[in-house]
C-alpha cells in the first residue's frame, strides 16, 4: 500500500453531495443545529450583559458535544446508515467531558501558538514606514498558518472520541498522527468550501441587483437575497462538513488497510 496516500478532494465532494441528495432535508437540518451550538463561541460578542455572556459560556460547553454526535452521524450516512435519526445528534453528551476536552484543548493550543505572534506584532507596529508592515504582515501569516494547522490537525479527535471511546488527550495525539501528512490536503477542502460559500454570496447579491433594478421597493430584493443565501449555504455548509468527515473515514479505513476510493 501507498506509504504516503492522497486524499481525492473533489471526490470527497463528490460523495458528500451523493450522500446530501439521499437525505438533504436531515443533512441541511442538523448542519443548522451544528452551525449554531457545534462550533464553539466567542466570549467577545456577549456585549457587556452578564446573561448575554452566560448564555454564551453555555452554548460553547456544549459545542463539543454537539460536535461529536453531528459528525458521528454524518459519518454514519457516508457509511450508508439511512437509519439515522435527528436525536442521534446529541448522542455526543454520553462523552460529554471528554468531547469538552477536546474543544478547550483545541482552543487553548490555537492560543498558544498565536499569542507570542501577536505579541511581536504589537511591537513591530511601532516599527517606521514599510518595515513595520512587512514584518506584522509575515506574523500575521505565520499565526493564521499556525492555527490552521493545529485545527485540522486536531480536528479528528471528535470522532476519535466518538467512535473509539478515547480520553480527551489521547484523541487529539491520534488525530494528529491520522492528518500527518494530509494537512494541507485537508486545507484544500476548507478552500473549496470557502469557494463555494462565495459563490453562493454571489448567487445572493445577484438576485438582489436583479430584482432591485425591476421594482422600487428594496424589500422584496433583500427577501429574495436572503433567501438564496439561507439555502445555498445549508446545501454548501452540509456538504463541505460531509466533505471533512469523508476525509476522516478515507483516512481511517486506509489506516486500518481498507482499500477506499477517496485514497489515491
Amino acid at each position: 500500500m501507498d506509504a504516503k496516500p492522497k486524499l481525492k478532494v473533489f471526490g470527497l465532494f463528490r460523495e458528500a453531495r451523493e450522500v446530501f441528495a439521499r437525505r438533504p432535508f436531515f443533512c441541511a437540518g442538523t448542519w443548522a443545529v451544528f452551525t449554531v451550538f457545534g462550533q464553539g463561541t466567542s466570549l467577545g460578542e456577549y456585549g457587556g450583559s452578564v446573561v448575554m455572556l452566560l448564555i454564551l459560556i453555555l452554548l460553547a460547553s456544549f459545542s463539543g458535544a454537539v460536535r461529536g454526535g453531528y459528525d458521528l452521524t454524518m459519518l454514519r450516512l457516508l457509511r450508508g446508515e439511512d437509519g439515522v435519526v435527528f436525536r442521534d445528534l446529541f448522542q455526543g453528551f454520553a462523552k460529554f467531558w471528554s468531547l469538552l476536552g477536546v474543544q478547550l484543548s483545541m482552543g487553548i493550543a490555537v492560543g498558544l501558538v498565536a499569542a507570542p505572534t501577536f505579541i511581536a506584532l504589537m511591537f513591530a507596529s511601532e516599527l517606521p514606514g514599510i518595515a513595520g508592515q512587512l514584518l506584522g504582515g509575515v506574523l500575521m501569516s505565520l499565526a493564521g498558518f499556525g492555527a490552521a494547522t493545529l485545527l485540522i490537525g486536531l480536528s479528528m479527535a471528535f470522532l476519535l472520541v466518538m467512535e473509539d471511546d478515547l480520553v480527551t488527550s489521547d484523541a487529539l495525539m491520534d488525530s494528529w498522527n491520522l492528518t500527518g501528512g494530509h494537512r494541507w490536503r485537508i486545507f484544500l477542502i476548507f478552500l473549496v468550501a470557502l469557494s463555494l460559500e462565495a459563490v453562493v454570496f454571489g448567487l445572493a447579491g445577484l438576485a438582489f441587483t436583479l430584482l432591485s433594478a425591476l421594482i422600487a421597493t428594496e424589500l422584496p430584493a433583500i427577501a429574495l437575497g436572503g433567501i438564496v443565501f439561507l439555502f445555498g449555504s445549508l446545501v454548501v455548509g452540509s456538504i463541505s462538513q460531509l466533505a471533512l468527515i469523508g476525509a476522516y473515514r478515507a483516512l481511517r479505513q486506509h489506516r486500518d488497510g481498507e482499500e477506499v476510493g477517496a485514497i489515491a
